[in-house]
């Protein structure tokens, strides 16, 4: 869970958590209000 953990932290801290491209991607397939990558990140 490490290894699955640890590039989620790094997109996050790279492109921010609200920035993250396969967030917005989400954002919009599933129409979003927010990014949901914050909780992804958060959930592991």
């Amino acid at each position: 869970m490490i290894f699955i953990h640890g590039p989620i932290l790094v997109m996050g801290g790279h492109y921010t958590y609200a920035e993250v491209p396969v967030g917005l991607y989400l954002q919009d397939v599933f129409d979003f209000e927010r990014n949901p990558y914050d909780r992804i990140g958060h959930f592991w």
